[in-house]
Order: structure tokens, then sequence, then C-alpha cells
């Protein structure tokens, strides 16, 4: 048998690592807050977040979603 990679379903507006939203974002200090940096917005700026997402996994969203317009 061979196994079939099962899709992850993120929720928007909810950081697929720290759970942060738009109501309750990470604080980056000097009153700054993180941003989405997807356009599904599953994945907020703060850099433990960032740094943890493949950039391949990044990249193959941005292509879905270019294909998909």
């Amino acid at each position: 048998m061979s196994a079939q990679a099962i899709p992850v379903v993120y929720e928007s507006g909810r950081c697929r690592v720290c759970g942060c939203t738009d109501e309750q974002g990470c604080d980056l200090g000097a009153g700054f807050v993180c941003w989405w940096v997807d356009e599904a917005h599953t994945l907020c700026s703060a850099p433990k977040c960032v740094g943890v997402v493949p950039l391949a996994e990044l990249e193959q969203e941005v292509l879905e979603a270019s294909a998909g317009a």
C-alpha cells in the first residue's frame, strides 16, 4: 500500500504556528504587531513563525494561489 499525503487545511485569520489572530497579534516590540505574510492569512510575520515554515511550502502556496486566480 502506498501512503497518500493528507492535505493540511489552515484556518484563515489564525497563524498556523503561534495561533495569533487579527484581534490578538504578536507583539514585535516598539509598539509594532505582526501582519499576515500570506494571502490566505495563515502565517504571521513574527520571526518565530516565519522561521519555521519551509520556504518551499510558501512558494508552493503562492503558485497555487496564482493558478486559481
